[in-house]
């Protein structure tokens, strides 16, 4: 005989949703969906590629196309952790 275990769904999903930080969901379309493909693609190392090259991340990602990926960067750029952020080619 088989016997399923069935999980809560609620609980499950805020587990997950949980550990996406709050720096990429504020990105313009960017959901939770996208944000951990994101992540899971790229590793640790996400946070620093997305500054490095954030369109061409972006641009990466199931489903957003180029003026999508622009609009996520200029997001990402401009959002409260942009504006700590320094480019370091300006210097």
């Amino acid at each position: 005989m088989f016997r399923c275990r069935v999980r809560d769904a609620r609980s499950h999903d805020q587990s997950i949703d949980e550990q996406i930080p709050d720096v990429l969901l504020a990105v313009r379309h960017i959901g939770p969906r996208r944000a951990r493909r994101l992540i899971g693609a790229f590793g640790a190392d996400w946070e620093a590629l997305v500054d490095l090259a954030p369109e061409r991340v972006f641009g990466t990602l199931r489903g957003i196309g180029p003026r999508q990926a622009r609009a996520a960067a200029v997001s990402w750029s401009s959002g409260p952790r942009g504006k700590r952020h320094v480019d370091p080619t300006s210097r």
